[in-house]
């Protein structure tokens, strides 16, 4: 908590005067190296503590993992009926592991690309929260609700997890 606004006071006085274009790159490369560096430890972490990359006592995490890796072995016709035809359960139950299957089909069922794509994805939505921010608050206001969402700890910990938040932030 104090790091969350030591750091937020620190770059928001430090960064005011910078051009825009810096400010981005600062913002996201911050928010990516903080989101990349939670994703590789509670990997290893929860290896350690549970003897799998999932949070201790998993749940839809894990039920998403497996579901995608079995959708991925019974083909994309099978997939698609499953998850949009007679069964439909809805897109906020369907979308995710439909994105999940199309990462494991392109490259493997391991947790940890979707989880740098979540970095990815996570960081890019404080540079969108900037903007947004700017553009209806004035621009001082958008720099530190960037600052902001780049440290704040439950978008750094949502990527270290393979639930939908993530994605859907940013979406």
């Amino acid at each position: 908590v104090a790091g969350f606004f030591l750091l937020t006071c620190h770059w928001s006085r430090g960064w005011r005067s910078i051009i825009d274009k810096k400010y981005i790159e600062n913002l996201f490369l911050i928010a990516f190296l903080l989101r990349i560096v939670w994703v590789i430890a509670s990997y290893f972490y929860y290896i350690q503590v549970t003897g799998q990359p999932f949070e201790i006592d998993t749940a839809d995490a894990l039920g998403y993992h497996e579901e995608a890796q079995w959708l991925v072995q019974e083909g994309w016709s099978f997939t698609f009926q499953y998850l949009f035809g007679n069964t439909y359960r809805g897109i906020s139950d369907s979308g995710y592991p439909l994105y999940l299957t199309l990462l494991y089909s392109i490259f493997g069922s391991s947790v940890i690309i979707p989880r740098i794509i979540k970095a990815l994805l996570s960081a890019y939505t404080c540079v969108l929260i900037y903007r947004l921010s700017s553009r209806m608050f004035g621009n001082e206001t958008g720099r530190m609700a960037g600052i902001m969402a780049a440290l704040m700890p439950n978008l750094i910990i949502y990527c270290g997890y393979h639930l939908k938040e993530t994605e859907m932030l940013f979406l």
